[in-house]
């Protein structure tokens, strides 16, 4: 099975295979249902075991994704199992059309500038840990504070910035930042 599962919205198909090829171009193998559902399953238990089975998992957030049901749980069963999780920004969203749970989370805008974009990507899932953890979910709902956990030898300072700024726009007023250069 692959390094990365692309979860997507099927109208998103042709900015996922985009995705894909670039992904596999810098070395990583990459499971997208289009590709690598067998011929007599059915896709959505394909989902459940490419799922069990991937290292990472990479949402494609797009006005389709947003709206469907199955999205969404791809992405809570990938954060439930802890899955290193990636979000990627494919279409201008406005931030009320994001899922609440989704919101507070940081995400690689590829809207902007697709290039720098992927590259950004690739960079984070090849240093791995993921851009999101259920930890800042489970915290969030503990006591409405997120607890943002920075790795130093994994994360730049822009992609902290980028977290904490995502935390800010929704809303989320306590946010407590913990630097770490170990894997404790």
């Amino acid at each position: 099975m692959g390094d990365v599962l692309i979860s997507y919205a099927h109208r998103d198909e042709e900015m996922a295979g985009r995705i894909r090829k670039r992904l596999k171009d810098s070395g990583f193998s990459v499971w997208q249902n289009e590709f690598d559902v067998k011929t007599d399953e059915h896709w959505q238990k394909a989902i459940q075991r490419s799922l069990e089975n991937t290292s990472n998992v990479l949402l494609l957030l797009s006005l389709s994704s947003v709206n469907s049901p199955y999205i969404a749980r791809q992405y809570r069963a990938a954060l439930e199992q802890k899955k290193p999780f990636y979000i990627a920004l494919v279409d201008q969203l406005p931030h009320y059309e994001i899922p609440e749970d989704l919101r507070p989370l940081h995400y690689i805008d590829l809207t902007q500038d697709f290039e720098a974009g992927i590259q950004s990507l690739i960079n984070a899932i090849a240093s791995g840990g993921g851009l999101v953890t259920a930890e800042v979910l489970d915290d969030l709902e503990d006591d409405d504070t997120a607890h943002v956990k920075v790795d130093l030898k994994r994360l730049n300072v822009q992609d902290v910035l980028d977290q904490v700024k995502n935390l800010l726009e929704s809303g989320i007023r306590k946010i407590k930042v913990t630097a770490s250069d170990d894997d404790d």
